[in-house]
């Protein structure tokens, strides 16, 4: 994948947080961001961020679940196992700094972790983000807590009742967010076990990031890969 230099992307991380301990009927960890950030401001998001040259230093190593997750590391893109782990890394000190839930915390009660998906921001954006999106299993819902600045609210939320709010005009997702929770509200509808959703997900690996196309007239769509604008309008951009 080649990048704009005008516009270069930012390595981020985000980590999907799910809860199965509501009857098989899994939760997942939502944030709101503040109404004054400059980025997405009051959108409900995962937890995650840009990633920093220190989370290499974050202690995954020594829980085998954590070091198993990143063994794939060349089927997602990533350059060597030692980035896999930085984006890992980053992924659970954001999850600590947005959500108050602590590396030590999360491995007592995680049964399941690894890289879930990879996106990429449109390339007519000047903010731009190349971001790997992890998943994890707990066997409970753990209190959340916020800093109130960065991040307003936390809650858990069943994936169904977040597309419901967001159809309703209740809440604002991220077009990655909405995407990958209509994934799993779907399969989870259907009966397909979480575990099994997030294999599929995991298994189905890709070096190359997913790059939607923004258009801004007449009207904002975006466009997704496999759609039939998408090829079109990209040969126009």
């Amino acid at each position: 994948m080649t990048f704009s230099k005008d516009h270069p992307p930012k390595l981020s991380s985000t980590l999907l947080v799910f809860s199965l301990d509501q009857d098989d009927d899994p939760s997942i960890l939502m944030l709101r961001r503040s109404p004054q950030s400059r980025f997405l401001p009051g959108a409900w998001v995962f937890p995650g961020g840009a990633v920093e040259v220190q989370d290499i230093e974050h202690d995954t190593q020594s829980v085998p679940l954590f070091r198993k997750a990143c063994h794939d590391w060349s089927k997602w893109g990533f350059t060597s196992y030692q980035t896999a782990r930085q984006s890992l890394g980053a992924a659970l000190r954001e999850t600590y700094e947005e959500a108050g839930l602590s590396t030590e915390q999360l491995r007592l009660v995680c049964t399941d972790i690894r890289c879930l998906d990879h996106w990429l921001t449109p390339e007519v954006l000047k903010r731009r983000f190349d971001t790997y999106f992890w998943a994890m299993t707990l066997t409970q819902q753990l209190p959340i807590q916020v800093d109130q600045v960065e991040i307003t609210e936390g809650r858990w939320w069943r994936p169904k009742d977040l597309i419901t709010a967001y159809y309703e005009g209740l809440i604002d997702l991220p077009a990655p967010t909405l995407c990958l929770i209509h994934e799993f509200k779907e399969q989870i509808d259907q009966g397909k076990p979480l575990g099994d959703l997030i294999d599929d997900m995991s298994r189905a690996a890709r070096p190359e990031p997913i790059c939607p196309v923004l258009v801004r007239s007449p009207q904002v769509r975006l466009y997704l890969p496999g759609s039939p604008q998408y090829e079109a309008c990209r040969t126009v951009q």
